[in-house]
């Protein structure tokens, strides 16, 4: 077992615990990772978290983290303003990419490049992912960045 395989696992525990102890009050737990139940840590902290878990194609970390109250839509500042469509596109996980615009993700949605889902798919190979945007918005198979001419 590799030290990525323990980070991994780590990081889907503290996922799943974090909407617990938000919804439970449980002030130990959130007091442990440095938030309150009321704040705007916390929100921040499941924004991030949902984007982890977008990224690493975990739809049910990413479920929980979802009725938890994390954004599927909010732009990580140290992620280029990716959010988490853009993480899942990137990494091939059209099942999350799926859900993701299920629960409202604009598949539109551009990051400080300029570049949307799409672009990030066909940058990393990913062509099932590619197929399933454009069959879901054809005009995206003409998607310029918003940093081209």
């Amino acid at each position: 077992m590799g030290s990525g395989d323990v980070a991994g696992r780590e990081r889907a525990a503290n996922s799943r615990m974090l909407p617990s102890a938000a919804m439970a009050g449980d002030d130990a737990t959130l007091d442990s990772f440095g938030m309150d139940a009321s704040g705007a840590t916390m929100a921040a902290q499941l924004d991030i978290e949902l984007f982890i878990a977008a990224s690493d194609g975990e739809l049910a970390d990413a479920q929980q983290l979802r009725l938890a109250g994390g954004s599927v839509d909010a732009p990580m500042a140290l992620a280029n303003a990716r959010q988490p469509i853009h993480g899942a596109s990137s990494n091939g996980h059209l099942n999350m990419l799926r859900w993701l615009c299920d629960e409202g993700a604009d598949l539109a949605a551009c990051d400080s490049n300029g570049m949307q889902p799409v672009h990030h798919a066909c940058f990393q190979g990913h062509v099932a992912v590619v197929e399933w945007i454009v069959a879901k918005s054809p005009t995206l198979l003409h998607a310029r960045t918003n940093k081209d001419s």
